[in-house]
């Protein structure tokens, strides 16, 4: 049987040696991985391991090129927001790759990887999001940069100090209303026209560096409109993630939203049945995937993610 070669970029994070560990079960898969640096823990379950330049350096592309071309690379799996930044964009200048990703088009990854355009995206589509506060009167209050990855640049502001102190070492800000309660994530899948394929929803229990740590499978009413209101717009593509609250009146709000697979919780996800990266794998190479919906049994299932030690020899 012909193997289906498959390429991870960024494999050196979180998302990247899961990833690699993840779908190194399925043995028609043979598994690429690049990364900037050399010593990574993925190599362990990668089949070919190469080093890259940064993402945004113009060599980049030159080098991946020769990858895809000595690899005979069938399906690439960009990982983290720097990659899917890049390959968007250069989707839309070249469209090389077209057959062997599943991303959204660059207009609408760039709509919703700013935080202000996003935000009032989903309210146009009927999707709540909190609310924009121009001049913040009542605190606390969150700040955050309009386009960040992960939550280091986001912060609870308690007081004028704060605001004024935090509004002028983060640039580019949007400031919003501060939702008290749970926060949850929903890992879904799209595929290319827009449908979604499925998804998982799963309280946030503990958080390390933006990602979660404990993860919990919960069941929430209304996330299911909120999934038919993004199918609406047949824009929403290959795998996605969103954060969310609940506010005192029950309504939902979606704080934040991702154009790529969780950095944190995704394996509860994997683990419950819904399998998004060989979903993924499966759906670039055109196959018909059944939509997926979780068994009751695993609602409450809990994830708790420990480190673990790979050792190697460097140069």
């Amino acid at each position: 049987m012909k193997k289906v070669n498959v390429l991870l970029t960024s494999v050196g994070g979180s998302t990247g040696v899961f990833l690699s560990k993840s779908l190194r079960k399925y043995r028609n898969l043979r598994l690429i991985g690049v990364d900037m640096s050399e010593l990574v823990a993925s190599k362990i379950w990668l089949d070919s391991f190469y080093t890259v330049p940064a993402v945004n350096d113009v060599k980049y592309f030159e080098k991946i090129n020769k990858i895809i071309e000595l690899e005979k690379v069938d399906v690439i799996i960009p990982i983290t927001s720097y990659d899917m930044n890049t390959f968007c964009e250069e989707e839309e200048k070249i469209g090389r790759y077209k057959d062997k990703l599943l991303i959204m088009d660059n207009k609408t990854h760039k709509l919703l990887h700013n935080k202000e355009t996003c935000y009032q995206y989903l309210n146009k589509i009927g999707i709540a999001v909190p609310i924009i506060v121009e001049a913040p009167k009542v605190y606390p209050v969150v700040l955050k940069a309009k386009e960040d990855t992960g939550s280091k640049k986001t912060f609870i502001i308690k007081n004028q100090d704060e605001f004024e102190y935090y509004s002028r070492k983060v640039e580019n800000t949007i400031v919003v209303e501060y939702l008290e309660g749970t926060e949850y994530t929903v890992d879904c899948l799209f595929d290319r026209e827009g449908e979604c394929i499925g998804y998982n929803i799963r309280e946030r229990k503990k958080m390390n560096g933006g990602g979660a740590v404990i993860s919990i499978n919960r069941e929430i009413d209304g996330v299911k409109k909120i999934i038919e209101k993004l199918e609406s717009t047949g824009r929403i593509k290959g795998p996605v993630n969103f954060q969310f609250k609940i506010d005192n009146e029950k309504n939902i709000k979606i704080f934040d939203f991702n154009t790529r697979f969780a950095s944190g919780g995704l394996p509860v996800t994997v683990a419950s049945g819904f399998d998004i990266p060989y979903l993924l794998v499966r759906l670039i190479l055109g196959e018909k995937i059944t939509k997926w919906r979780r068994d009751e049994k695993n609602i409450g299932l809990t994830m708790i993610r420990y480190f673990e030690e790979v050792y190697v020899h460097a140069e």
